[in-house]
């Protein structure tokens, strides 16, 4: 397996998983968590897809497969995946620039309502 991590990495997922945060992501914007993996509202936005999910696991697994680094395209070193919501005509695929930082109170109304959805699916 090809890792890209660099030598000292701190990763920020490990630390959401394990109850921390960060200048990026604070425990508001976990939506839900089990013992094997948890989900969170991200902190850079795509212009029209705007409250976008992290889910990850809670172990430290880097990728999936052995990409070299141009192709792997990440910026932190834990496997993950990414869900969208999808609106008509947003142009997911199409927009540049393509994540843009998004603050913890503009990402608030998401977490709140995804944190409601989950707690009310449980039910």
């Amino acid at each position: 397996m090809f890792n890209h991590e660099p030598v000292g990495y701190r990763c920020p997922f490990c630390l959401v998983a394990a109850g921390g945060e960060d200048q990026l992501t604070s425990r508001d914007d976990v939506v839900l968590e089990s013992s094997q993996a948890f989900a969170f509202v991200s902190s850079r936005w795509w212009p029209n897809n705007h409250g976008h999910v992290l889910v990850a696991p809670r172990t430290h697994h880097e990728n999936l497969y052995d990409l070299p680094a141009a192709d792997g395209y990440q910026d932190a070193w834990h496997l993950h995946v990414h869900v969208f919501p999808r609106y008509a005509d947003d142009n997911l695929y199409n927009t540049r620039p393509l994540a843009t930082p998004a603050t913890p109170n503009e990402r608030a109304p998401y977490s709140h309502k995804l944190r409601r959805y989950f707690a009310d699916a449980k039910s």
